[in-house]
């Protein structure tokens, strides 16, 4: 149904759950890390970067600002 693997289908939702938590949780970036199933914050870092374009403090700045 998809020309993604269910690997990377899996690591899509768990960086779109993060995001989300990024938003509204104030939680450290390790917690959410390890919360969506990383075992550890510089993995999870690569593969959010490289699927959002910003680094998860970039990231988490730019939806604060936004929803203030």
């Amino acid at each position: 149904m998809t020309s993604r693997s269910a690997q990377e289908f899996i690591t899509i939702i768990r960086l779109n759950k993060a995001s989300e938590m990024l938003h509204g949780e104030r939680l450290a970036v390790g917690e959410i890390a390890f919360m969506v199933g990383y075992a550890d914050s510089i993995s999870f870092g690569r593969d959010f970067q490289k699927q959002f374009g910003l680094t998860t403090k970039k990231y988490s700045s730019q939806g604060r600002s936004a929803s203030l």
